[in-house]
Order: structure tokens, then sequence, then C-alpha cells
């Protein structure tokens, strides 16, 4: 297994890649976004681990939801998020530490997250019980992966003893022909 990159890395990616600049309608990560948000109740409250530079945020924000809180470790996508959403909490923090979870919540999002954690059990397991948890991880490989999903049942074997899984959604990646993003909808067992 790949050693999980620092802050410092992911600080630097979200300066040069112009992907984290975009719209979240013009993002590749749209159809996962999009899939995702019509799984979100209007008036659950939504806790955003490993948030990026906001752009979901916007998108859940732009379309009534009640977004409650982004956590990152990276300060750099911390300052996009508050830029880009000034209306929207977003702090530094660990997922590892009790403080990135210090609201109330309904709802979890991790969206391309837990394949850049070592820990990722970890984290999944700080979350609250019988909370939702959405969740997304790719069928292939980056420089910042620690691990990826060859298929859906891979990552359902992972996941199933910390999440009762009751939906899930394939989706094309924009990265490549074969890639693939899994979408999982569950509750915090």
């Amino acid at each position: 297994m790949k050693k999980q990159k620092d802050c410092n890395w992911y600080n630097n990616a979200y300066k040069k890649l112009v992907e984290y600049n975009k719209q979240p309608e013009k993002s590749g990560y749209y159809p996962i976004w999009f899939q995702a948000m019509s799984w979100i109740n209007e008036d659950a409250k939504i806790l955003d681990l490993g948030c990026g530079p906001g752009q979901f945020a916007k998108l859940l924000h732009k379309n009534g939801k009640n977004y409650v809180l982004g956590v990152d470790f990276s300060e750099v996508a911390i300052e996009k998020a508050k830029d880009n959403n000034p209306l929207l909490n977003f702090i530094v923090g660990d997922l590892h530490d009790n403080d990135a979870y210090d609201c109330e919540y309904d709802v979890v999002l991790l969206f391309e997250v837990l394949e850049h954690i070592e820990n990722d059990i970890l984290v999944l397991n700080k979350i609250k019980k019988d909370k939702v948890v959405i969740f997304s991880v790719p069928s292939f490989d980056a420089e910042s992966h620690v691990r990826f999903f060859a298929d859906l049942k891979s990552v359902l074997e992972r996941y199933r003893d910390y999440i009762d899984i009751i939906k899930h959604k394939t989706i094309k990646a924009s990265s490549g022909k074969k890639a693939k993003i899994f979408l999982v909808y569950g509750i915090k067992k």
C-alpha cells in the first residue's frame, strides 16, 4: 500500500489543478454530485468531510440543501472553499480528530476521500451511529490514492461492516474510458 500524502501535497494540488477552480456544473465530478444531491433530504444537516475547495458545497447551497460544515486538512482548499462560499462554514481539520465532527449533522459526505486515507476505517468509526453516509471511491489508481477498488463488490466488502449499504450507483469517470466512480449511500452502523 502506498503512503498517504501530507497536506503540503494537497495544498500544491489545489493551487495548480484547473479542475478545482471550475464551477460545480463544469466539473468532471458533476454527474456524481448531481446523483448524490438527489439522495439528500431537503432538511438534512450536511457535514462534508474532505470538502476540498467547496465546489460540491456551492452546488448543494445553490439547490437549497442545509450545508452545516466542510472540513479539509488543506489550508489552500479551505481558503478556496471560503472564497467560493462566503455564506457557508469551513474549517481546516484532520478527519482523524474529534473536532472535525463537532457539529450537528444528519448526513456525512465523503467524496473522493476514503481512497486517500490510510486509516479510512478510523474515519468511518468517528461518524455517529444511524447517520446517513454518502461516499464515492474510484476504480482507478492515482498518485495520491492509497487504495482503489476494482469493482463494486470490493467496495461493499471493505465498508459493509461499518455502513449498512442501502443503495449504490456506478458512474463513468471523466478521467478515462474504463474509469468508474462507485457512489454509495448507507447508514452508519
